[in-house]
């Protein structure tokens, strides 16, 4: 099967995702709240398309 090729990053929502073999990362910016406003006024699609990826808040691991 041919590679997919990568998604266009968007950095607002979630960054970008990072497949390595089977496993995949997120990777959010690190100043979450400098997109905050820019998250706020993402058209519908993109912001429902964050909420079903699992992204469209902070994700932090504890």
């Amino acid at each position: 099967m041919p590679p997919v090729p990568p998604l266009p990053p968007d950095v607002a929502q979630g960054g970008m995702v990072v497949a390595v073999g089977s496993a995949m990362f997120f990777v959010q910016p690190a100043p979450w709240g400098k997109y905050e406003q820019e998250r706020a006024q993402a058209e519908p699609r993109r912001r429902a398309l964050a909420e079903q990826a699992g992204i469209s808040r902070l994700l932090e691991l504890k």
